[in-house]
């Protein structure tokens, strides 16, 4: 067995795979590590941008918190008219004591 020296072809050269790569190396990767793209817009449009994108999400999640408040409220006051009900007619059934009806 002979020993590796670092010009021979099968032998992978020295450093990180993605330092080579960034130097011409003519890796498959796009940019950085695991693909990653180098952000190219400036800080402040970026910033804009995510405020853009993080005030729509906001917007929906309060759009959809707001349905659940109104279904909620809708069933709250079905159930309350159902109940009101539902005592008037036990009431009726069976008047209090001391009432007209009752004894």
């Amino acid at each position: 067995m002979g020993v590796d020296r670092p010009d021979d072809a099968d032998v992978p050269p020295d450093g990180p795979a993605d330092h080579r790569d960034s130097e011409g190396g003519g890796g498959s990767r796009a940019g950085r590590a695991g693909g990653v793209q180098v952000e190219t817009r400036h800080r402040q449009e970026y910033y804009d941008d995510l405020r853009v994108a993080v005030s729509a999400e906001e917007s929906v999640t309060t759009q959809r918190a707001a349905a659940k408040e109104q279904a909620a409220a809708q069933k709250w006051g079905e159930t309350a008219t159902e109940s009101r009900w539902m005592w008037a007619e036990y009431q009726r059934k069976w008047p209090p004591r001391g009432t007209p009806g009752g004894q």
